[in-house]
């Protein structure tokens, strides 16, 4: 198992990107708002989808907050939701989405989750824009795929979520991240980069599944109405870890414990990279070199 403990991408660490943040019209203090009028905010770290809850909305600066009698914040605006705390809001663009991010210290690894394209293409720059890393890989999937039937004949599978985990560890190195597919609509719900931690050696018995939040009711009648709503992975699993390693492994597991990070259950299996925090964990001592870690994982919607 392996923790990936992200950077957040911010304004400043944000070079470039060609999605348009013009979701909305751009919100105005000076402007007077009609109730369910929506816009954008935007002010420094700040990209909000927001929308007016009262009548003659004059000069009421959003917050954000659910408390916020004046404004209802809706989410991040398009260009930014690959960026946040969620991996079903997906940022999306017309052919390709393609952004420059930055890392303010050595990051060593690079994940992106709920994505929707064809191809990929990853460059790395040192400090000096010296080219230190580079991907260009094909997102449909070959597993499967044995022999010339199952290869002309097995439906089109595609690869939404994948972790690069041996970028340089070059302090102030710039990845530009292009996901493609002509003529289609590209998404992408997280990108993100940051350090890699070694956690032990996963168990057989993971268990991976998720938590829907959509609404079945039936009737009277047994006519089901059905209301699609976001979901969030989750997963338990046991790992065997080096006792020489349990004191560091227990301290970075406590400094997470209100930290979204990316689980990598087992590296063969993209399902088990899930983001989000660890519900509960219990180490037990097991043996003279090496303990047991059981942990309950929670994913992020």
């Amino acid at each position: 198992m392996q923790i990936i403990k992200p950077e957040y991408t911010n304004d400043a660490t944000l070079l470039a990107s060609n999605v348009a943040e013009n979701d909305y019209p751009l919100y105005n203090p000076l402007t007077t708002y009609a109730i369910n009028t929506t816009l954008i905010y935007i002010e420094e770290n700040v990209h909000w989808v927001i929308r007016s809850l009262v009548s003659g909305n004059i000069g009421n600066i959003p917050t954000g907050l659910k408390t916020d009698p004046n404004w209802s914040k809706l989410s991040e605006t398009n260009r930014w939701k690959m960026f946040d705390l969620k991996t079903t809001s997906q940022t999306y663009n017309n052919d390709s989405i393609d952004v420059t991010i930055v890392g303010t210290s050595q990051i060593d690894s690079l994940a992106l989750l709920s994505i929707e394209g064809a191809r990929l293409v990853i460059v790395g720059k040192d400090q000096f824009g010296t080219p230190i890393y580079n991907v260009d890989q094909s997102l449909i999937s070959t597993d499967g795929i044995y022999d010339p039937y199952t290869y002309f004949f097995s439906p089109l599978v595609k690869i939404t979520d994948i972790v690069f985990r041996d970028l340089p560890p070059f302090a102030l190195a710039s990845y530009q991240v292009i996901i493609s597919s002509v003529g289609a609509i590209v998404k992408c719900g997280t990108m993100l980069i940051g350090k890699l931690t070694d956690a032990g050696d996963t168990h057989y018995g993971m268990k991976i599944g998720i938590t829907d939040y959509s609404i079945k009711s039936a009737d009277e009648f047994g006519d089901f109405v059905i209301t699609e709503r976001s979901y969030s992975k989750n997963m338990t699993l046991a790992a065997t870890e080096q006792n020489t390693q349990i004191d560091s492994l227990i301290n970075f597991l406590n400094s997470i414990r209100a930290t979204p990070v990316v689980w990598l259950g087992a590296a063969q299996y993209t399902s088990s990279f899930i983001y989000g925090f660890y519900k509960d964990y219990g180490v037990i001592v097991e043996y003279a070199t090496e303990s047991l870690l059981n942990l309950e994982i929670e994913g992020l919607s």
